[in-house]
């Protein structure tokens, strides 16, 4: 051995065993050794979506997600019956819909974006003070192209067209307190001359229809769709992109108003006010928005909310039934939820819906 390669050995051990007494040491520390940081979020693939591609990253940094799994409904109610005292969350993936009762009720921290970099990739209308936009799904009618061509019924172009007398009993529109109704009943009512504060065509129409099936959990319609028992829904269009090569089936984005097409229902990050470890939250939020995870919500046939993730899959084979483009989602109609009163929506169904079903 000469001296050269016998200094270099000496330096080598001296460096495994300096590694060996530190074990993990400062050099190997994360930034949020020890941090907790508890997410009410969906369950199910969701949750194993936003594991692998921000819990598991988080982890890498010595943090833990706590997963509260359900809808943004029980969430809500959670945070009502907390009264004050220490929330029962630090982050919530919630829906359009909540968004005005979270704020108005002071539930919301505010997000600091000097720690939140990749909203710089977000439009200036999928985030503010206290939220950033996740996803987005395209409420439309869904219908099987082959039961459609067998009996000769036209692709839909417009709601109205559910009371095609061949359709009846063979039609699924969303449940009152499913959460897909929101889209279904605006752009309904849109199509009829209505708004969000005026919703009654949209329940003339659903009244008017033999509904086979009022869908609340997007399983059960895929189920109807995949059977062949449903054959036109109204649905956002990743139940039809979850649905590829199993049935036959097309989406039709209504024209709701001149040149607006279908009804946005959107997904949103906030930050509980109460919540701990603030800047733990803020590192979470950015990674719900970086291309990672937004990448993995297109493979669940939602939209990302970053408009160059949109842009990679513009010209995706395959991906055509959903509209990708910046300028096609911006033309899409966004609800006012500040006009959206649910608990007349719910009285009003059951006068004109439940009643005569």
């Amino acid at each position: 051995m000469n001296s050269r390669t016998a200094i270099r050995l000496s330096a080598a051990g001296l460096v495994a065993a300096s590694l060996a007494t530190a074990g993990a040491g400062p050099a190997l520390a994360g930034m949020f050794d020890g941090v907790e940081v508890r997410v009410a979020s969906f369950g199910g693939k969701w949750r194993n979506l936003i594991e692998s591609t921000v819990g598991e990253a988080f982890a890498a940094e010595g943090g833990k997600m706590v997963y509260v799994a359900g809808s943004p409904s029980p969430h809500f109610g959670k945070l009502v019956a907390s009264r004050g005292a220490e929330p029962p969350f630090d982050l919530m993936e919630t829906t359009d819909d909540f968004l005005p009762p979270l704020l108005a009720k002071g539930y919301l921290d505010e997000i600091d974006y000097g720690r939140v970099p990749n909203a710089s990739a977000l439009a200036e209308r999928d985030r503010s003070k206290h939220w950033v936009k996740t996803w987005t799904t395209q409420s439309a009618i869904i219908y099987n192209t082959e039961k459609f061509e067998e009996h000769g019924i036209p692709a839909p172009r417009k709601y109205a067209d559910l009371k095609h007398p061949k359709l009846q009993g063979k039609i699924s529109v969303p449940d009152i307190a499913g959460g897909g109704v929101m889209p279904c009943l605006v752009g309904m009512a849109l199509e009829g001359g209505g708004d969000e504060s005026n919703i009654d065509p949209a329940l003339d129409l659903i009244a008017s229809l033999e509904v086979k099936a009022f869908w609340k959990s997007n399983s059960a319609l895929r189920t109807l769709l995949k059977s062949g028992d449903v054959w036109a829904a109204c649905a956002g269009v990743h139940t039809m992109g979850r649905l590829l090569g199993a049935a036959p089936l097309w989406a039709t984005h209504v024209e709701v108003k001149p040149g607006v097409f279908g009804v946005l229902k959107q997904g949103w990050l906030v930050k509980i006010k109460g919540g701990k470890n603030d800047a733990a939250r803020d590192w979470i939020v950015n990674r719900f928005i970086s291309k990672q995870h937004q990448r993995g919500v297109m493979k669940g046939w939602l939209l990302s909310s970053r408009e160059d993730v949109l842009a990679d899959y513009a010209s995706e084979p395959g991906m055509d039934f959903m509209r990708l483009k910046p300028d096609e989602v911006a033309n899409m109609y966004s609800i006012d939820f500040s006009k959206v009163d649910r608990t007349v929506y719910t009285e009003k169904w059951n006068r004109k819906v439940s009643a005569g079903s």
